[in-house]
């Protein structure tokens, strides 16, 4: 895991600060100078009692924390979580100590366990939200490292069986239907994530390389562009396409298939149906691309795939509008929409594990 920039660690640094002192993340560490050195005395007067008291531990270290004394706060609240590996709290600002100290890798390994801790804590909200928040930067600063040194990068950096699935354009009218192509792009990742020989790429990965592109590159992907991108994303196939609903409300779906270790373009795959057919009309995209990969699947991975995540279309739009304020980084709207969606069906569970996770990115 590449560190992020300076800039970047530095604004980070001022910027949890500020969350921690406007009283976010609720603490009881006094803001007097004085009452602080008071609190601070009284603390190493019961770690010289009990010197792995785990709760005077974690409270000295986050006043250390919060008088920007990252890496003797980092040493205070790691060794208060060898005694207390269950305290959400003592964890969740060890992340913010190794974060404001520039160390992403640690920090992401700290945060990693917030699926450890009970939902009715404030702190697995807040652990949860800065896993993704950190994670969005560490990918967008692994791909401006890529793209400095990408004359270096060889078809040996190319993983096989691994498979990039980009935005899948609108190439027709009517605009109530324009907003669904990350949200396809998304179901045919999730359903390639079923099959255990592949390794799709999270759609996060490649609306980060678009982003440091600043989409001079069209979301388009041809047989020209696909091994750069291959090589970029470290992605043997790469999937690219259109969609369309017609005025009788047809549906159809265009994808090709590019191979970036062959730098050709191996299958062009085409389903048409009914627009309430949608979810039809996708697996069997993701099936005939499984199919021209060469991996046959097992009837317990073509029955996951088959799984249909909702037969609501209003519900499936409004949680495609939902991903495309996500990625603008708006989060309240897109919690939002993710909310109208799982309320228009309540067995949604995307739109319900969206939601949830737009509150831990509000909250962090």
């Amino acid at each position: 895991m590449k560190t992020l920039s300076r800039s970047y660690t530095g604004a980070l640094a001022s910027a949890l600060a500020l969350l921690i002192l406007a009283g976010c993340a609720t603490t009881d560490i006094p803001e007097s100078p004085d009452d602080r050195l008071e609190r601070i005395a009284e603390l190493q007067q019961r770690l010289t009692v009990n010197p792995n008291n785990p709760e005077a531990l974690r409270d000295l270290g986050i006043i250390y924390f919060q008088s920007s004394r990252f890496y003797l706060a980092d040493s205070l609240l790691t060794e208060s979580l060898k005694h207390e590996s269950r305290d959400a709290k003592t964890r969740f600002y060890l992340g913010m100590a190794q974060e404001s100290r520039g160390d992403t890798a640690e920090a992401l390994e700290t945060y990693i366990h917030y699926e450890d801790y009970s939902a009715l804590t404030p702190y697995r909200n807040l652990m949860q939200g800065r896993y993704h928040a950190l994670s969005q930067a560490v990918i967008s600063n692994q791909f401006q490292t890529l793209l400095a040194r990408e004359q270096e990068l060889t078809q040996n950096d190319i993983t096989e069986n691994s498979i990039a699935v980009f935005p899948l354009q609108y190439n027709a009218q009517n605009p109530e239907y324009a907003t669904l192509g990350p949200a396809l792009s998304e179901m045919i990742i999730i359903d390639l994530g079923q099959v255990g020989r592949l390794r799709p790429l999270e759609r996060i990965r490649i609306r980060a390389l678009l982003n440091e592109l600043e989409f001079a590159e069209s979301p388009m992907v041809d047989a020209s562009s696909a091994p750069r991108m291959g090589k970029l994303l470290s992605s043997n196939h790469i999937v690219s396409g259109s969609y369309g609903v017609s005025g009788e409300e047809n549906f159809r779906m265009d994808v090709a298939d590019y191979d970036a270790l062959k730098a050709e373009q191996s299958a062009t795959i085409s389903e048409s149906d009914e627009l309430a057919n949608i979810f039809k009309a996708q697996k069997q995209v993701v099936f005939a691309l499984v199919n021209e990969i060469g991996i046959e699947l097992t009837p317990l991975e073509r029955e996951r795939i088959e799984r249909v995540p909702t037969n609501n279309l209003q519900a499936f739009i409004l949680y495609s509008i939902g991903l495309e304020k996500e990625d603008a980084l708006d989060y309240r709207a897109a919690l939002v929409y993710y909310n109208q969606s799982s309320e228009l069906d309540g067995g949604f569970a995307l739109a319900r594990t969206k939601a949830a996770l737009m509150e831990a990115m509000i909250a962090a």
